[in-house]
């Protein structure tokens, strides 16, 4: 018997073997590999499909609610004291606003009590103020959230009001509910708070910010992450 022939012939079938299970390997890594960038990319598009769908609708609300500004008809509202006039000319304006206030721009009432107020409703007063502007963000109101919208109304240099607007989250939401691409993450935020998630959340949530997309004019922005 030759042994060394032996020992060779026993030898190729397991180099032969080995070959076999490294190519399936790299296969493997390499289908891996494509299915990762594959999603990434899935996800890079997805994120930027929502914040497109978002912006116009903030957009939309912001530039009618700007146009309470200066007002005639809201103006003559306030200051003839009727109150359920001016509610009615900015919700003309800004079609969808379930409920309209009206604050003094020393925001007596908010400071008295911020708590029952709404820390979040009363900051988004101090914004519209101090940046003169229409200003938009989601705040807690009738027991969850809502966006809510302020606008300073003025007369002759003076700020007669800061009008308060709040309208349904519910357009936000169905557009960024179940976004997300399956074993991916994908939420609408506004500072630390989720406004809505979808997907791989506890697995995603703190990778999501690289390349965060903001919604201009807001404190809102669409992460995601795969």
């Amino acid at each position: 018997m030759n042994i060394k022939s032996l020992k060779s012939g026993s030898i190729i079938p397991i180099i032969a073997g080995l070959l076999v299970l490294v190519a399936l390997w790299m296969a493997w890594s390499g289908w891996q590999l494509f299915s990762s960038s594959r999603l990434a990319s899935a996800t890079v598009e997805k994120r930027q499909q929502v914040a497109d769908q978002l912006k116009p609708i903030v957009a939309t609300l912001l530039d009618r609610a700007g146009t309470l500004r200066a007002r005639v008809a809201l103006i003559n509202a306030l200051r003839g004291a009727d109150a359920a006039a001016a509610a009615n000319v900015a919700k003309d304006a800004v079609a969808g606003t379930e409920a309209v206030e009206f604050y003094a721009p020393d925001f007596t009432e908010g400071y008295a009590n911020p708590e029952t107020f709404g820390y979040g409703k009363l900051g988004l007063l101090e914004r519209a103020l101090h940046e003169d502007t229409a200003v938009l963000a989601v705040v807690k109101d009738s027991g969850g959230p809502r966006i809510g919208i302020a606008v300073p109304v003025v007369f002759e240099g003076q700020v007669l009001r800061v009008a308060y607007l709040r309208q349904p989250i519910a357009p936000l939401l169905a557009v960024a509910k179940d976004a997300a691409p399956a074993g991916a993450y994908l939420a609408l935020r506004q500072g630390g708070y989720n406004v809505v998630e979808s997907g791989m959340v506890e697995e995603l949530k703190f990778r999501a910010e690289e390349g965060a997309i903001p919604i201009e004019r807001t404190s809102l922005r669409v992460a995601a992450a795969a």
